[in-house]
Parts: C-alpha cells; structure tokens; sequence
C-alpha cells in the first residue's frame, strides 16, 4: 500500500530550504549511456530555470556522453565515476569537498551510497527501490507505466521535492536542452546534396543489418543523397565485409570520430537513420529528420524512447512476437526516406 505521500516528511519539498541557500549545489547522477543521459538534460535546464543562481553539477561515466555533458549550456561541473574506479573512498571525500545541498538519483549503482557517506544533505530518489529508501531522505513516488511513459518525462518527476514539476507532454521539455556542437569541418561532406546519417549500431539485439543499409543506399543513388556511415568501430560485429565493399553513394565514418566530433557529424546530418540509439536522440535534440527503426513486441518500449525533433518517422518491425526489427522491409524505409524527409526537396541527381 502506497503512503499518503503528503503526510510523509520525506516526500516534503525542499524549496524553500534551497531558496534560502540563494546559490544551491544540486547534482544530477545518472552514470549509463548515451540515451539515458540526454533523457536527463531537461532536467538541468529545469533547475537552472528555477534557481538561476545553482551550481548543477551531473554525474556520469566519460563515454560517448561526455561530448554532450561538455557542451551543456545548464551544466557546471561533471564528475566522471571512470575517474575513480576503485577509490571510493576518495570518490567520497571528493563528493564532500563540493558541499553539494542536494542530489537526485537517477540509476541504480554505487552513487545513492556515496551521496550518504558523503554526507549529501537532500538525496533524492525513488521510493519504490529498496536501495534508495536505505540511502535516500526525500522521495518521490514515480508510476513508469511500463515504457508508456517517455523516459525524460520519468527522469522529470524526480525533481519534484525541488518545487519542479512536469508538463503533459515529454516534447514540452526540449527547449531545457541546451548544448553547443563542435563546428568540426568534414570535407566529405556535400553541401549540394541531402545528406543522411546512417547509424549502425545501438544495443545488439536491435541492430539492422550492416548489408540492408547498404541495399537501401543503392536504391536511393538515383537521387541527389549523399549518406554517410556512423558508429563506434566496436558496433561493426561481423560486419567488416560489408563495411569493406560500401556503395559509392556511402562515406564511411564509422570509428573514424570522437565522442565531440561525431556529435558535430550528425549535426551537420539533414537525417538520421537508425534504430532506437543515443544517435537518433541526439539527431532529434539536434532536430533533424529521423527515420527510425522500432521493435513492436511488448518490450519494444516505443513511446518512453521517442525521440525529441519535429520530423520523427516510426518504422515497426511488422511481427509482435519477436524483438526483431529485420522484417521491416527495405521498401517501406526506402519509401519513407523518400517521401517523408525534406530530401523531396533536393532535386534529382
């Protein structure tokens, strides 16, 4: 049975306890990959906006996040745990020496007990996980509606006890995100034609052959599309043949980038094909034409992972029973690359 929340001093708000700090330390932890992560930047506008005067400070692992974290406009500070594996103890007595007021918990790791031995003031955090009620004081109490709830939109619920609290829709929170790309120059690139980003990675079981990529490339030469190939080098798997005999319609980029350059890559994209990735999500934010690949099964998820942007095309893989996405066909992609980006108004080659 759910508590009266309001009846429970640890669901109390802690505004105006911040309010009269005037300049609040407040930290975001959330140390998990790209996707999760940008679904936690609104948060860092949002308590930006609401104490102008805070030092945010975010939590995370120095991976390819990193490139978004650095250029964060709300972001003041980050912390990255790959610094301190091993050294708790240090990790804590550096966590002291911020004097962070307080700190929302967003991923289930070693940093809700950090916070506590570090002696965190507020440690914020969600109710219903055991680890949290033993290392956090004030909660709140989130319903996920298993995946009908966009991720930024649960991550946005946390912020509750700091007085902050969350619009209707997830799209309402884009303009909390705020992030500057290096202005990298790729020569490669034509600015004569629509240039499309293919990401071919993302978690294993929901890539798409590197092989259809390169059949739906050929099918779009007769067009004036220049498309250009992104991932990590280890996302390629078994796919080095592939990679090796490209259409000539394909630039390769595929490990040829760091975490900052390939953010600038994509935002020099007019689209993004790919499946549910941190690419696609950063292709939204960024907000360019997303032809993106989903599963349909009970796990798929769909909704909570929607990305941001004002042309997102959804294509399901057309079997419920499976987690594929394979049987989204090459026509239906072919045809929505064609039809539903702005590539109608490049003209033929």
């Amino acid at each position: 049975m759910i508590p009266n929340l309001l009846k429970v001093p640890y669901f109390k708000s802690i505004e105006a306890e911040l309010n009269h700090l005037k300049a609040p330390t407040i930290a975001i932890s959330r140390p998990d990959g790209l996707g999760d992560v940008l679904m936690t930047l609104p948060m860092a506008g949002a308590i930006a906006e609401k104490y102008p005067n805070a030092k945010i400070i975010y939590i995370g692992i120095d991976d390819l996040g990193k490139g978004i974290l650095e250029k964060c406009k709300y972001i003041h500070q980050n912390i990255y745990l790959n610094d301190f594996k091993g050294e708790d103890d240090r990790l804590v007595e550096y966590i002291k020496s911020l004097k962070i007021d307080a700190i929302v918990q967003l991923f289930k790791n070693k940093m809700p007990s950090i916070a506590k031995k570090a002696n965190i003031p507020y440690r914020i955090g969600t109710f219903q996980r055991s680890y949290i009620r033993s290392t956090c004081n004030r909660f709140v109490y989130i319903r996920r509606g298993h995946g009908k709830v966009h991720a930024s939109l649960s991550n946005y619920k946390s912020l509750k006890p700091l007085g902050i609290n969350p619009p209707e829709d997830y799209r309402e929170l884009r303009h909390y995100i705020d992030f500057s790309p290096e202005n990298t120059i790729f020569k490669d690139l034509n600015r004569s034609k629509y240039i499309l980003g293919v990401h071919i990675g993302g978690r294993t079981e929901k890539r798409f052959p590197i092989k259809r990529y390169c059949q739906i490339a050929k099918m779009l030469m007769p067009f004036n599309i220049q498309i250009v190939f992104i991932g990590m080098e280890s996302e390629l798997s078994n796919s080095q043949d592939a990679i090796n005999n490209l259409p000539d319609n394909i630039i390769n980029y595929i490990g040829r980038t760091s975490a900052a350059d390939l953010i600038s890559l994509i935002n020099q994209l007019n689209g993004l094909l790919s499946t549910s990735s941190g690419p696609m999500h950063i292709a939204g934010i960024l907000n360019k034409d997303i032809v993106a690949l989903f599963q349909k099964s009970k796990n798929a998820q769909t909704t909570k992972w929607m990305p941001f942007g004002d042309n997102i095309n959804i294509l399901l893989d057309p079997n419920s029973n499976t987690d594929s996405i394979e049987n989204i066909l090459n026509e239906d992609i072919y045809s929505t690359i064609l039809n539903k980006t702005s590539l109608k108004l490049y003209s033929e080659v």
